[in-house]
Order: structure tokens, then C-alpha cells, then sequence
């Protein structure tokens, strides 16, 4: 859950424009004045449905997290930025076969069995402040966790968690980008339990600006493909046998910072565990909105 949650602060897509001229190039490039504070507002909902010797089972979750960034300080010469960066709520709609219930951190409610277990960890994240580093093409170079954070996260791993988190914004290329031109992005994030590896590529392509409530934003187009690479120890195989990814996001480039982002990800893969196979399909939704704090 927290994996699919940071995952999504992590992948980012985008759609064409309209009303503007299509012929221009872009520099795509983060800003970083010091003090520059962004408020992100991320919803992800994952419906999973699994079948296993004909019985069909799945859970329906929702998930938001309200997040802060603030930019601390600037290597005068390689221009990367320290962000500091907290969890400020987080709240989660759960439908399961062992139950419904809802969490909201900035709750004082009673949790019991599952809801007390998920909750737990999703409230010790909150509040707990996180460093990274980041330079204006949007790579993330490093992170810091503190404890609490790394043992809140610990059903995935310190490594996978870090690895999540750089792959959530997509580098942009070094030169100007032209309407229509595309660029690849691909990264490897180990899973938990010595399973392997998720490997995903990530096709971003410039489709040009569009105006948005009055704002000339740039838009992105994204496609993604991921597959999964099981280790030689593993007793489980994961094949992915049907995915498709939709989605764009907005970047303000007068502001140097991502605006919204929307991302539609839907994938059937067959698992393959101790003689016994279990078709899954995952249904994946991300919305996300970044302003500057006024």
C-alpha cells in the first residue's frame, strides 16, 4: 500500500494543447528560490481484483496525502536544490473482503484489527520531515528518511522506498524540446521480499502549451511499460499479460514546477506461486495538483 502510495507520487503523464502556437521549443527546467514552499495534493485509487481456482476477490482503495515542499537551499554551482519535505495529513477509504473502514490522520478515532495496522503505519509518516536532493531537470539525486519514516515504510524497504521517489518525476533532456519530440526514461526498483526486480520505461513526449485558467502551461505526454524480473531464489513468477497507461501532466514553466497531473494505469499480470496461478488486474488512478503556499 505505502509502495503504490509514494508510486504514485510518483509517475507523471500529459495531453496535447490547443490555442497556441505548436511550433515553438521548450526548456523544461525546476526553479529553485530558497524559501519557495509547494503544497501537492496527491489522490490514488487502486482497485486490485484477483482470481485464484475460480474465486474472485479484490480490494477497492483510496488513498490522499497532503504534502509540502520547501526549498532550504542551492549549490551555488551545480544549481541542486535541498527540499525538505513533509507529510502534512493523510487520509484512506478502504473496501476489503475483511472489511470497510476509512482513516483521516487529523482524526482522533478509535482504529481496530486491519484499520488499526494500516493506520499505524500511515500515521507514523505524517509529520515526520524527509530531505532530497534534486537539480533543475527534475533528477532526484538523493533522499534521507528518518527512522520513524523508514520503519512506517519498512514492508518495502528502505532502497525500494529511495528508488520509488527518484523515479517519480521524469528528467527532463538537456537541450529545448520540441513540439512532438520524445524522450525515454527507464529505472529498476527491487521489491520486497527478494522477488526481483520492477522495471518500468517511462516515453514522455512534449505536445506543447496550452492555456489553463489563464496560465500558458506546458503538457507531456506519457507511455509507460513495466515488467517484472523475478530473482533465480524466488518461488513466484509474475508475467504481465495486458497494461495500458494514459495520463498527462501540466508543467508551469514561468513558475519552474510540475501544476497538476492525472495518470490512468490499468494491468492484468499472471502470478504463478507453488503450483497454484492467480490472475490479477490492477486499476490505477493518480491525480495530483502542486501550487506555490501563498
Amino acid at each position: 500500500m505505502i509502495r503504490n502510495l509514494i508510486l504514485a507520487v510518483l509517475a507523471l503523464a500529459l495531453l496535447p494543447a490547443s490555442g497556441i502556437s505548436q511550433t515553438r521549443e521548450a526548456s523544461l527546467r525546476w526553479q529553485f528560490p530558497v524559501g519557495r514552499k509547494l503544497e501537492i495534493e496527491m489522490t490514488q485509487r487502486m482497485k486490485n481484483t484477483q482470481n485464484l481456482a475460480g474465486r474472485e476477490m479484490g480490494t477497492d482503495m483510496t488513498t490522499t496525502s497532503f504534502m509540502t515542499w520547501e526549498v532550504a537551499s542551492v549549490d551555488d554551482r551545480s544549481g541542486v536544490a535541498t527540499i525538505e519535505s513533509e507529510i502534512d495529513r493523510m487520509t484512506m477509504k478502504m473496501k476489503a473482503p475483511q472489511g470497510d473502514f476509512e482513516i483521516d490522520s487529523d482524526s482522533d478515532q478509535e482504529l481496530e484489527g486491519m484499520a488499526k495496522v494500516v493506520g499505524e503505519n500511515l500515521i507514523a509518516m505524517v509529520g515526520k520531515p524527509f530531505g532530497q536532493t534534486m537539480d533543475a531537470r527534475g533528477q532526484v539525486l538523493t533522499v534521507d528518511f528518518p527512522e520513524e519514516f523508514q520503519k512506517a515504510a519498512m514492508v518495502m524497504g528502505k532502497e525500494a522506498m529511495e528508488k520509488l521517489i527518484k523515479n517519480a518525476s521524469p528528467m527532463f533532456p538537456q537541450n529545448p524540446v520540441s513540439v512532438g519530440q520524445s524522450w525515454d526514461q527507464e529505472s529498476t526498483t527491487p521489491m520486497p521480499g527478494g522477488l526481483g526486480a520492477m522495471n518500468l520505461v517511462s516515453t514522455y513526449t512534449y505536445k506543447g502549451p496550452e492555456m489553463i485558467e489563464g496560465r500558458e502551461l506546458e503538457v507531456i505526454d506519457i507511455g509507460m511499460t513495466m515488467t517484472f524480473q523475478t530473482s533465480e531464489t524466488s518461488k513466484a513468477t509474475i508475467e504481465v499479460t495486458d497494461q495500458n497507461t494514459k495520463g498527462k501532466m501540466y508543467f508551469d514553466s514561468a513558475n519552474g514546477h510540475t501544476s497538476m497531473m492525472n495518470v490512468n494505469q490499468a494491468m492484468t499480470m499472471e502470478i504463478k506461486f507453488g503450483g497454484q496461478k492467480i490472475n490479477q488486474t490492477i486499476e490505477n488512478t493518480t491525480e495530483g495538483k502542486f501550487q506555490l503556499a501563498k
